[in-house]
């Protein structure tokens, strides 16, 4: 595992020496970053605290993926990539590995088989274009919090219409529910019918089925 992933960092360009990681040497011995210093002529990162005696060749290190310090500290590297704040690992439903995501979407890719190594997946990948970040917000005097702007089509809308009806059912208004709950569902149709060539029909048929289904195993 530690070779791999020296081998991984030290061809990955998105890799920077973070504050707070711990360093491994290959004859064993650790070593913990502090402040990290920065020489705009070479671009080189270093630590402010220097190397150590008998360390002059940072290169041959890498960091301890299996400190949890280290770990936080890639995986905020992994958000600034992202430019997404809510970035977060987990393992997937099916208990294959470990799938890469936001509150808002869930990216097929990167992954990885274990919490770390999809955390460097992700720092590989250095990001995605993506048609929606929801970094925007909707000005609207009905909600009494900021909405983040979703694109119709997307999962995002889905999520703008959920934050809405939740918005408003705190408010109290059951009026202005029920119309965020018919919003979901045309947001959902957009998504079903864009991404999947699905109708709203199809989607409502299989739901049916669903809850019949259920209903019998009930019974």
């Amino acid at each position: 595992m530690s070779s791999e992933i020296n081998k991984r960092f030290r061809s990955c360009s998105n890799f920077k020496m973070m504050e707070g990681m711990l360093w491994i040497w290959p004859n064993g011995n650790t070593y913990r970053i502090g402040q990290v210093n920065y020489d705009e002529e070479t671009g080189d990162v270093y630590p402010s605290n220097g190397w150590g005696d008998g360390y002059p060749d940072r290169a041959k290190g890498y960091p301890d993926t299996e400190d949890p310090a280290t770990v936080g500290c890639l995986l905020k590297l992994a958000r600034e990539l992202w430019e997404d704040p809510d970035v977060y690992v987990c393992p997937t439903e099916d208990g294959s590995g470990w799938v890469f995501r936001t509150r808002y979407l869930t990216y097929a890719e990167p992954r990885g088989s274990t919490e770390t190594t999809a955390i460097i997946a992700a720092i590989e990948a250095g990001g995605v274009t993506r048609t929606n970040t929801m970094t925007e917000y909707k000005d609207s005097p009905f909600h009494e919090v900021k909405i983040r702007v979703g694109t119709y089509g997307e999962l995002s809308k889905i999520q703008e219409e959920l934050d809405e009806a939740v918005d408003a059912a705190a408010q109290g208004i059951d009026l202005m529910v029920l119309i965020e709950l018919s919003d979901i569902i045309g947001a959902v149709a957009g998504v079903a019918e864009q991404q999947y060539g699905f109708s709203l029909e199809q989607l409502i048929a299989f739901s049916e089925k669903v809850r019949e289904i259920r209903s019998s195993e009930e019974d």
